[in-house]
C-alpha cells in the first residue's frame, strides 16, 4: 500500500519516526525484561537457599517461601502469589536457558519469544543436555520468527530431542 498518496509529507515523517521510536522502546523493554528475570531468578535462588537450610517439613518450607514472597510483594506492591509465579517463571532462564536470557538482554528476541522457548522445553525436555541442544537450535529461529512460528518450530525441535511428543503425553497420562 502506498501511503504517500493518503498522507501529508509531515504525517509520513511522523509515522516513520513513530516506527523508529517504537522499535527503540521495544528494545529497551526487552533489556528491562531480561534484567527483571535475572533479579527474579536471584530472588528464587535466595528463597531456595533459605528453604533448603530450614527444617525439611513441607509446611514449614511453604511458610518460609511464602513469607519471603510476602516481603518481596510488599516492597513491590504485588501479591505474594504473583511474586511466586514470577519467580517460578524466571527460574528456567537463570538455570537452564542463559543464552536465551542473553539474547533477550541484547534485544535480539522479545520476552514473549523467550517464554515460548522455556514453555515448550518445560513440557518435554528433562535433561540439561537436551535443554542445551534445544536452546542452541531454537534460539536462532527465535530471532527471525514470530512467536506463533517459533512455538511450532520449538515443538518440532523438542520432539526430535525426546522420544515422547506432546501429543503422546495426554495418552500416557490416561493409561493406568
Amino acid at each position: 500500500m502506498d501511503i504517500t498518496k493518503q498522507l501529508s509529507p509531515q504525517r509520513i515523517v511522523e509515522f516513520s519516526n513513530s516506527i523508529d521510536r517504537f522499535v527503540e522502546l521495544q528494545a529497551r523493554k526487552a533489556r528491562l525484561d531480561a534484567e527483571i528475570l535475572t533479579v527474579l531468578g536471584t530472588i528464587g535462588e535466595v528463597i531456595d537457599e533459605v528453604v533448603d537450610a530450614g527444617p525439611q517439613d513441607s509446611r514449614v518450607m511453604d511458610q518460609a517461601q511464602r513469607g519471603m514472597c510476602i516481603e518481596v510483594g510488599a516492597a513491590a506492591r504485588i501479591h505474594d502469589r504473583a511474586i511466586m509465579s514470577m519467580v517460578n517463571n524466571a527460574r528456567p532462564f537463570v538455570k537452564d536457558f542463559p543464552k536465551t536470557l542473553e539474547a533477550l538482554a541484547a534485544a535480539k528476541i522479545s520476552v514473549r519469544h523467550a517464554y515460548v522457548i522455556t514453555d515448550v522445553a518445560d513440557r518435554l525436555l528433562t535433561t540439561p543436555e537436551q535443554r542445551e541442544v534445544y536452546e542452541s537450535q531454537v534460539l536462532p529461529k527465535a530471532m527471525v520468527m514470530t512467536t506463533n512460528q517459533l512455538r511450532e518450530a520449538a515443538r518440532r525441535v523438542a520432539n526430535r530431542l525426546t522420544e515422547k511428543t506432546l501429543d503422546d503425553r495426554p495418552q500416557e497420562a490416561a493409561t493406568p
